[in-house]
């Protein structure tokens, strides 16, 4: 038990540093179904600031044999946690079509705008996605590979408009490690 509560102190002090939660802030959080969402929304509900959640999946349409079960680990978690849960549906295939955009990048434009609309609707100040260090290092080299800037190379902020990330400097295998205690 030890591990669990310390990556819970990890994370409130990384909110704390960066400014990126205030106290008794509305916070929409994106989840998944995978390991580092799903324990962004149970660290920041463990975590001792006073925190109003609001637990947004989004289903792509991606992954028709994947969706229930995703839908019914988040359900789940939602409900031993008792925090809402809203359920999203987007068209990646129609926004594809329309603008000739990649499957990955239609997907991310339509997520953080159901996001936001769901942060809007629900009165939240923020929106906090699960991206860990893993996740930086990779958008570096898909950068790197795509020939960005040095701007373009800086990565990921853990902080940008309404969008917090406070898993950004912790990899995916302690969050498993520690939805798995």
């Amino acid at each position: 038990m030890p591990r669990r509560v310390n990556i819970i102190e990890t994370i409130r002090e990384t909110i704390e540093c960066h400014n990126l939660i205030p106290v008794g802030t509305k916070v929409v959080v994106g989840v998944s179904g995978g390991a580092d969402s799903l324990a962004l929304l149970h660290i920041l509900d463990g975590i001792d600031l006073p925190l109003n959640l609001v637990a947004v999946y989004i289903d792509h349409g991606l992954r028709p044999q994947e969706t229930p079960l995703e839908q019914k680990t988040i359900k789940d978690s939602c409900l031993y946690l008792k925090i809402p849960l809203k359920i999203r549906a987007v068209n990646v295939h129609e926004l594809v079509a329309q603008k000739k955009y990649s499957l990955e990048e239609a997907a991310r434009i339509l997520r953080y705008r159901a996001l936001e609309e769901v942060r809007q609707e629900c009165g939240a100040k923020l929106i906090a996605v699960g991206h860990t260090a893993d996740d930086q290092v990779e958008e570096f080299f898909i950068r790197l590979i795509r020939g960005s800037s040095s701007r373009g190379l800086s990565g990921m902020r853990v902080k940008r408009d309404h969008i917090v990330r406070p898993l950004l400097f912790e990899n995916k295998a302690l969050l498993v490690d520690f939805l798995a205690n």
